[in-house]
């Protein structure tokens, strides 16, 4: 199965590396698109440039081109870090889950704009309960 991880910001890939290392593990491609700004464009990132050839990492400028990408790919599923822009349209077969960066309950968990995904991941009891 083709999966593939948008980290939109660098801060969400400790949440997303242990997830990526056992989808591969179970012999799943996995994909994964860091939007870097020019600047950082070759900011080295061993945890995911060490991961094999199942894993293929690609660095991209802006949200509109890892939605690009995400398309060309036509995932199976697609984690996403935070919201998904309604405007960038998914492959239709497609399915979303949110693995949410960071620890605590925060306010913007309960978003309803999060209610798209087909599958959020929370951290805690307390915040499913509140969900």
């Amino acid at each position: 199965m083709r999966i593939v991880f948008f980290a939109e910001q660098l801060y969400y890939l400790p949440q997303f590396t242990p997830v990526i290392r056992e989808l591969l593990a179970r012999g799943h491609a996995v994909f994964t698109i860091v939007r870097l700004d020019k600047a950082l464009r070759d900011t080295p990132l061993p945890e995911l440039e060490s991961l094999g050839l199942a894993h293929q990492l690609k660095r991209v400028e802006n949200n509109a081109d890892a939605h690009v990408e995400i398309r060309r790919i036509s995932p199976a599923w697609a984690v996403f870090g935070s919201f998904v822009d309604p405007a960038e349209k998914l492959p239709a077969d497609t399915k979303t889950a949110l693995v949410y960066h960071g620890i605590g309950v925060k306010n913007v968990l309960f978003d309803p704009r999060l209610d798209v995904f087909d599958l959020r991941c929370v951290e805690s009891e307390r915040v499913f309960d509140g969900l």
